[in-house]
């Protein structure tokens, strides 16, 4: 008999459940293994009995099995959970040590676990010693032992065990039970195991069997026989995807995530396998026979209680954390790699099961084929600066991974900013694992629009929030963990190890003005979607269920049970009373699902254009790594995100032939900067006017750093040498004297503000706010700092030679009339600075002096000029941030030097004006943050303001409502940002040469 079944897929990946994070700033740091993850686990204590014992099926069924599942995860609603437990608590209870010297505070790692009295989907597969004898069954095991409980606690030194009986399956003729049990080659074993009664006889047999659990799906497969030739999607066990789409909702299911807290919960889709183990085959004594009767012949069942499912694949676990102090808002979240494949299915056709038994280890695991689904890079690409570009560091680039984005080939007006920086990623068998919405619309989970006071949008969809404040004394939470399951392609799947890479990738984007905010239709309630597509994937099991059963029926029972499946498919696709959130998505509940699920794809795709966020980043890299994923682990990786400091602000202004110009520097992230770690350099038109250079201290543009006159943040100190300090001390020009050093600083505006604020971990001590220089014994090195959301104003010359405001004991007293041209400039300074915004407002004069003048230095701004600021690295430097584009590649900038320079002959014949980073920049024009221009406007990050009232000196943003809070900031990183096994990274990456 040939039977054939269909499976439907179990579950659907919900979009994200309820919960809020913090995250604000970027750092990334290397992805390591542990061998706390996937261990073999002790010997548990806790003892429980089946309600029903196997050893009672035995003779009243074909297979009886029980099995005990090893650690590793599965999916919503009908795999194998994660339960949060604390890390080194879970590496002992695995039976490990923690290594000497390692610290896991506050760090988690996920126990497997499964619900007593809960059934999970498994599937058998029998392979007989005469070859190509191969038979396969769709099976329910049940939980007997787990460690979860009914009740819903967690026992985490329980197994996870289950059992698993089948009625009748057919095996083929000569080869059933009965005769392999009646065959005199098949040995009598002494015992087994000692739950069998001793008075059972119990034999070898020529099958082995092996066992698969939470798959996610099959396809038809034949039950006795392989695939026909015609029909080559026959015998197929998914994983990540449906084989069907008639009530598919989703097409990959191999992410989650959840806040770090002990009891959370993840699932993941993850295939689970047994080692093949000997089918033995027990009959008990012939019962005595009934006076005129004949004896009774027991029936035989084949049984083993040994068998153990190992989890296959991966599981990467990312903790991220922000450092942002402005809120942002993460869409997306997703991993491209050619090492790992994170959906595919198993090749059932007994060719593949002859072959993995054949070749099984020493532990007799031999798995079938695995097939990963095609890869589809669709419209992505890598954007990079090319090594033939002026480069902007020194030593090795600080930040050495790519740019991915999913806008570059979208639509022919985006401009690629340089054709060598634009690599169509074709990396050998790339594999992407889908992007995975994060989303909440509903008015209950976001009190909008009255969460975030700055935004007057009525139908606000917030994402997954990151960092920042809410504006009602709430942060967002700063940390959160993602956990994604990959299988590891084979050496000879793997590509050159010169062009291996995983690079983990999120959508963010700003939620701080009203164009940020993704407008969604109101009425699209998010939690009600995903009860409405677990209600979907119920009916369709329902159906399969339906289904399967008559398919399988006794010929008898055929038609009825066909009926009955008739009618219940017609009730579900035809009426919407089987849809109980017809309230919210009308019709049917498959049409409804289907349509709800569209829409949602549809307010992704629309809150990611473009059009709608232009001065947002499209993708942001997370983490990259070259490595391989070779072991059963779970791998962690630490992720910060932390932005750094930013240029936010130029305002140019000359009176009286005098130069007044200010240049802000802003910190985005809620822990404090040590300034001395950074300096300011001016850009000025090339020789030959195609690009902006580096100016020289006799003011003449000049290609190399080495050669540029460069101002140190530790000029504010006022020392006689404006690089005593500075860790950028080998930029100081040779041969340049700053003589009378004491008057080349002046304050600009300064006043006394007596509020502190206490941090902890890294940064413990109380901060002043008042003072740029700390003066405690705390943290003494790290003496002159910039604080949270904190601006810092940088005069020019004028503000030297011809004062504005002169510093008495407490605050500046202005020089100039009341009603002067720095008048309305000076209120907004004591606004911000009365709010903390403006934490330090100084000039400096860096030029010649001649006749006791200064003469133009680094920071006398000019139309047409840029800044640029750079940082120390462990390499040497790096330019992290610009206001107009640098060198002849024009990077580090969010438009072409030819657009800026028409934008700026606009106003080159102008008194005064602000150049503005817009709201919602949060992250400079540079690698990883981004490397690709998203409109054709003359940037995507800045505008000129000519109107003094809508000038913001010392205070980043101009946008009302938000206010500047200190946060309560506790976790540190505790692993280096770049493991040393990932150093040669520019040696190994997909885009090396370029």
């Amino acid at each position: 008999m040939n039977k054939v079944t269909n499976m439907q897929v179990n579950t659907v990946k919900l979009l994200h459940r309820a919960g809020r994070v913090m995250l604000c700033a970027m750092a990334l740091l290397a992805l390591g293994s542990c061998r706390d993850d996937l261990q073999e686990p002790k010997e548990s204590t806790h003892e429980q009995t089946p309600q029903v014992p196997l050893e009672n099926y035995i003779g009243k069924v074909d297979i009886a099995l029980e099995a005990t599942l090893e650690p590793m995860p599965d999916q919503s609603g009908r795999g194998i959970g994660y339960s949060l437990m604390d890390r080194s608590e879970k590496i002992g209870l695995d039976g490990n040590t923690v290594s000497a010297g390692t610290d896991y505070t506050g760090e988690f790692a996920p126990r497997m676990y499964l619900t007593e009295g809960s059934t999970r989907k498994g599937f058998l597969i029998f392979y007989h010693d005469s070859g190509k004898k191969v038979l396969r069954q769709d099976v329910t095991f049940t939980v007997i032992e787990g460690v979860k409980k009914a009740d819903g606690t967690i026992d985490p030194t329980a197994k996870n065990r289950v059992q698993c009986v089948v009625k009748n399956i057919d095996f083929p003729a000569g080869y059933t039970l009965k005769e392999e049990f009646n065959k005199s080659t098949n040995d009598e074993v002494s015992k087994y195991p000692g739950r069998i009664p001793s008075t059972n006889t119990t034999k070898k047999s020529g099958w082995h069997v092996m066992a698969m659990l939470d798959f996610q799906g099959t396809t038809a497969y034949s039950y006795t026989a392989d695939a026909d030739a015609t029909n080559p999607l026959r015998n197929r066990l998914l994983f990540g995807s449906s084989q069907t789409d008639s009530y598919s909702m989703q097409t990959s299911q191999s992410i989650d995530n959840t806040y770090p807290l002990k009891g959370n919960e993840v699932y993941l889709n993850t295939p689970c396998a047994s080692a093949w183990m000997p089918l033995y085959i027990t009959k008990a004594p012939a019962e005595p026979a009934a006076p005129g009767k004949t004896p009774k012949e027991p029936a035989v069942t084949g049984v083993n209680l040994e068998l153990r499912f190992k989890p296959q694949g991966v599981l990467l676990q990312y903790d991220l954390t922000s450092m942002a102090v402005e809120t942002q808002d993460l869409r997306e979240i997703g991993i491209v790699s050619n090492v790992l494949d994170f959906k595919g299915y198993y090749d059932l056709n007994s060719a593949s099961i002859e072959e993995a038994f054949r070749t099984k280890d020493g532990e007799n695991y031999g798995l079938p084929k695995w097939v990963p689904n095609d890869p589809s890079m669709g419209e992505f690409s890598m954007h990079y600066a090319p090594s033939t570009d002026a480069p902007l560091s020194s030593g090795a680039r600080v930040f050495p991974w790519d740019m991915p984005t999913l806008s570059s080939s979208r639509t022919p007006a985006f401009e690629n900013w340089s054709s060598p920086g634009t690599n169509k990623w074709d990396v050998e068998n790339a594999s992407v694992l889908s992007l995975y919405i994060l989303g909440h619309s509903d008015k209950a989970s976001t009190g909008r629009p009255h969460t975030y006071r700055w935004l007057s949008t009525r139908k606000l969809w917030t994402f997954l929030e990151l960092g920042g404040y809410n504006g009602n004394g709430k942060f967002n939470g700063n940390r959160h963990l993602f956990y994604f399951w990959g299988m590891p392609r084979t050496a000879d799947r793997l590509p050159q190890a010169n062009k291996r890479a995983t690079y983990l990738f999120a959508s963010s984007h700003s939620l701080m003005t009203d164009e940020d905010a993704w407008n969604a239709e109101d009425g699209f309630d998010t939690g009600v979607f995903q009860d409405l597509l677990r209600l979907a994937i119920s009916r369709s099991n329902e159906l399969d269920k339906l289904k399967t059963d008559a398919e399988q029926a006794d010929p008898q029972d055929t038609a009825t049970l066909e009926k009955k499946y008739r009618d219940t498919k017609t009730k579900y696709e035809t009426q919407d009373s089987y849809n109980d959130y017809r309230a919210h998505f009308p019709g049917p509940v498959f049409t409804a699902a289907k349509n709800a699920k569209q829409k949602a794809s549809e307010y992704l795709r629309n809150a990611n254009k473009s059009d709608i966020t232009p001065r947002t980043q499209p993708l942001m890299v997370l983490h990259q790594t070259n490595r391989t994923f070779p072991e059963r682990k779970v791998y962690h990786a630490q992720v910060v995100i932390r932005p750094d400091l930013m240029l936010s602000e130029v305002i140019y202004q000359k009176h009286d032939g005098k130069n007044y110009s200010l240049l802000e520097v802003y910190n985005t992230t809620v822990e404090p900067v040590d300034l001395s770690q950074y300096a300011v350099v001016r850009l000025i038109p090339s020789a030959d006017g195609s690009h902006l250079a580096f100016r020289n201290k006799e003011g003449q543009p000049v290609e190399s750093l080495e050669h540029a006159l460069v101002l140190p943040l530790t000029a504010l100190k006022g020392n006689a040498d404006p690089f005593a300090g500075s860790a950028l001390s080998s930029l100081k020009p040779s041969g340049y004297a700053y003589d009378d050093a004491a008057n080349r600083a002046r304050p600009v505006y300064y006043k006394t503000v007596t509020y502190t604020t206490t941090f902890k971990g890294l940064w413990s001590g109380i901060w002043d706010y008042s003072k740029l220089v700390d003066e405690s014994t705390t943290h003494p090195d790290r003496s002159l700092y910039l604080l949270s959301g904190q601006s810092i104003l940088l005069g020019a010359s004028g503000y030297v030679n011809s004062p504005v405001t002169k510093k008495e004991s407490s605050y500046t007293v202005q020089l100039l009339e009341p009603n002067g041209w720095f008048k309305p400039l000076s209120e907004l300074l004591e606004a911000n600075m009365d709010k903390s915004y403006l934490r330090y407002a100084y000039a400096y004069a860096d030029g010649v002096k001649t006749n006791n003048t200064f003469g133009e230095g680094t920071l006398d701004y000019e139309p047409g000029n840029a800044f640029a600021l750079i940082k120390k690295t462990s390499t040497g430097w790096q330019i992290i941030d610009a206001t107009g584009p640098v060198g002849p590649k024009h990077l580090a900038f969010a438009g072409s030097y030819s657009d800026f320079k028409t934008e700026m002959a606009k106003h080159e014949n102008a008194q005064s004006f602000s150049l503005q980073r817009l709201d919602g920049v949060n992250y400079p024009f540079i690698a990883p943050f981004r490397t690709k221009r998203l409109t054709s406007k003359w940037s995507d990050d800045w505008n000129i303001q000519t109107d003094v009232n809508q000038f913001t000196p010392g205070r980043r943003f101009g946008y009302s409502g938000w206010d500047l809070t200190a946060p309560d900031w506790e976790y540190q990183i505790k692993r280096t940002p770049i493991d040393t096994q990932f150093t040669t990274y520019q040696d190994a990456r997909p885009t090396r040469g370029h």
